[in-house]
């Protein structure tokens, strides 16, 4: 777990995040970061994208739960349609 820091820039606050992490999740300037708020707290998830990577996008994180879930209503039809 990393402490991270609110800075003041301008009259907005900003997260400052530590050159380890940026350099463990190679994010550089420009990055999409999402912070979502939930009973546990909050959690900061990095948009990667590129083949193999997650995307912390919510409305692609939302997708990907209703094709999951598509695919498990209609198991028994693909099945038979791959044969």
């Amino acid at each position: 777990m990393h402490a991270l820091r609110l800075t003041r820039i301008g009259s907005q606050l900003a997260i400052v995040l530590p050159p380890d992490v940026l350099g463990q999740y190679a994010l550089q300037e420009g990055d999409t970061v999402y912070l979502s708020c939930g009973p546990g707290g909050a959690e900061l998830a990095a948009s990667l994208e590129g083949p193999g990577l997650f995307s912390a996008d919510p409305a692609t994180v939302e997708q990907l739960h209703a094709g999951h879930e598509f695919m498990r209503d209609f198991h028994a039809a693909f099945r038979a349609l791959a044969r």
